[in-house]
């Protein structure tokens, strides 16, 4: 679907929501489109990049989609492809965002573009890099909420991490949030490139430019701090799955230490020989018996001093 979404003396602005084939060839001549360019529009998992041949200026910028799914991890489910074409009178946006959500969008550059002016700003000579400047930090903008959502389930799985409802899906959650923030930081590292190469037309500009690649680089610091987080939560929860384990076999082993001298002694006696002296003895079995509850006692009370069974101490460690 093609729309007109401004116009003045100065430059327009045509957008292309869901574009068929007919539709960008006609794009493709009307403003002299390089068809790689256009080809490019064609590609769904596409990352950001920019390209300049003439005087055109070819972008593709990535927005994050707030109706992501929560278990999504790929680019495309993750965020939406917006290809842009600048040239000296234009502006082509082609993309498969919902229109009205993207119109409002566009709306809002333009408002920014009025309050800039308005407020005393640095004096404007070309709209249509004011308003491209605006739509680029819009759409820096939409990685805030899933940044900060990522940020709150982290602080979530970090208190539960040490309680009693840390579980094995909390291991698969984090990887999740891990997933999500890497595939992130990749796609804001490649905008970083293309705010690198834009180049403000005038000194006018300078400062909003400025701003964008400061915006830019807060946003990558923080991603990268909560990958940080993540890959440490995830090592964390690693580490106390491996820790259960190791509980779980010095209890079996401990077990199995108290039983080996029980079942030496049982197996000797159980020989049924005919002629061992201790059959003859008449409280033969009772020194058995005290001698086993001896040994089990005297393993116990080693095993306490080493601090290896709960609730004891640790008052001899090697």
């Amino acid at each position: 679907m093609r729309r007109l979404l401004h116009q003045c003396d100065k430059f327009r602005w045509i957008d292309l929501s869901h574009p068929s084939r007919e539709e960008l060839n006609e794009i493709q001549q009307e403003f002299n489109l390089h068809p790689a360019f256009v080809q490019d529009c064609v590609d769904p998992i596409h990352l950001p990049k920019f390209e300049r041949l003439g005087a055109t200026i070819f972008m593709i910028i990535r927005l994050a989609d707030a109706e992501a799914e929560h278990d999504a991890d790929t680019i495309q489910d993750l965020t939406r492809k917006v290809a842009i074409f600048v040239g000296p009178d234009f502006i082509v946006t082609v993309h498969r965002v919902d229109p009205d959500q993207f119109q409002i969008l566009t709306e809002k550059c333009f408002l920014d573009a009025a309050d800039r002016r308005t407020n005393g700003s640095p004096s404007v000579d070309n709209k249509l890099h004011l308003v491209l400047v605006n739509f680029l930090n819009r759409a820096l903008r939409s990685y805030n909420i899933p940044l900060e959502k990522a940020e709150d389930e982290l602080d979530s799985f970090e208190s539960a991490l040490f309680g009693r409802e840390a579980d094995n899906n909390m291991l698969r959650g984090i990887h999740i949030v891990r997933r999500r923030l890497s595939l992130t930081k990749r796609i804001l590292i490649h905008t970083q490139d293309v705010v690198q190469r834009l180049s403000p037309p005038g000194e006018s500009l300078s400062p909003l430019f400025q701003d964008l690649r400061e915006n830019l680089s807060t946003l990558v610091f923080l991603t990268d701090e909560l990958l940080e987080d993540a890959t440490s939560l995830l090592n964390i929860q690693i580490s106390l799955n491996s820790q259960k384990t190791n509980d779980v076999m010095r209890i079996l082993t401990v077990f199995s230490v108290f039983f080996m001298p029980l079942n030496f002694l049982a197996g000797i006696y159980g020989m049924n020989f005919e002629h061992m002296p201790e059959l003859k003895n008449e409280h033969g079995y009772y020194y058995v018996l005290s001698s086993m509850a001896l040994i089990t006692f005297a393993i116990g009370v080693w095993f306490y001093r080493k601090g290896w069974l709960p609730g004891s101490g640790e008052l001899d460690r090697d």
